[in-house]
């Protein structure tokens, strides 16, 4: 399949079968067997801002390795700053190309795997001008929170743009917080398709 992000205006090939999840927030593609709540046959794609001190790829590898985890680079389409972090189950890939950073996390079986090769031989960039607008677009609230929180000096106070903006952290572990995006609404436990959500990891 062949797709183009009507907002960003980069696109990439994936193997016949996958498809985009429309529903989700999210940048997120199914396998042919994938669906939600499983953890096979899954990417999905964020887009944002990278700290300065994060830019440069050695940088980056030194604050992805972890136990366990295997760290190299790689690339995305024409572009090397790419760092991959490679966990047993799963694996993300961190590009930044005109200093906005393209972060790819999917599943490590091998059907994704395959898919996950065909994708970054054909990424295709958008202007550094696509990209920047994208992020500032949206006038909602939230939105523009996370757009703060990403510009923000520091991991702490990227947290703190998103608790005051209604979003606390609903996942809080050593080393990084999670927020979501969005809010569930009493309809007798089913999730409204207008209220889709994001998690967002602030690492420290």
């Amino acid at each position: 399949m062949h797709y183009k992000d009507r907002n960003l205006g980069f696109s990439f090939e994936l193997p016949e079968g996958w498809r985009h999840d429309e529903h989700n927030l999210t940048l997120t593609f199914f396998g042919p067997n994938g669906r939600i709540g499983y953890t096979s046959e899954l990417i999905q794609m964020q887009i944002g801002t990278i700290l300065p001190r994060y830019l440069d790829p050695d940088s980056r590898e030194n604050f992805l390795a972890e136990p366990g985890a295997e760290v190299f680079r790689s690339k995305l389409g024409d572009e090397t700053n790419v760092v991959v972090l490679k966990k047993p189950s799963d694996s993300e890939i961190s590009a930044v190309h005109d200093g906005v950073q393209y972060t790819i996390a999917h599943s490590n079986d091998a059907t994704t795997q395959r898919a996950i090769e065909q994708l970054r031989k054909s990424f295709k960039f958008p202007s550094v001008e696509q990209a920047v607008a994208a992020i500032q677009r949206s006038n909602d609230p939230q939105k523009q929170a996370i757009l703060r929180a990403l510009k923000s000096g520091s991991p702490e106070q990227a947290r703190r743009v998103l608790s005051e903006a209604e979003m606390p952290p609903v996942i809080e572990r050593p080393g990084y917080t999670m927020h979501r995006v969005g809010t569930d609404e009493s309809t007798g436990g089913s999730e409204s398709s207008s209220t889709p959500r994001r998690w967002w990891q602030f690492w420290r």
